[in-house]
């Protein structure tokens, strides 16, 4: 396994109504992952 290689999976609570909401909730996901990480709150 590459040690620089890393897995997202993100659980919605709800079903979304368009591809183009799903988009939208997975980049929010990752900006708060980008925010914790920025903050050392994560460490990866």
């Amino acid at each position: 396994m590459d040690p620089m290689a890393f897995s997202l999976s993100i659980i919605l609570s709800k079903a979304l109504e368009s591809e183009r909401e799903a988009v939208l909730a997975a980049l929010r996901e990752g900006m708060v992952w980008i925010n914790l990480k920025l903050s050392n709150t994560i460490i990866v």
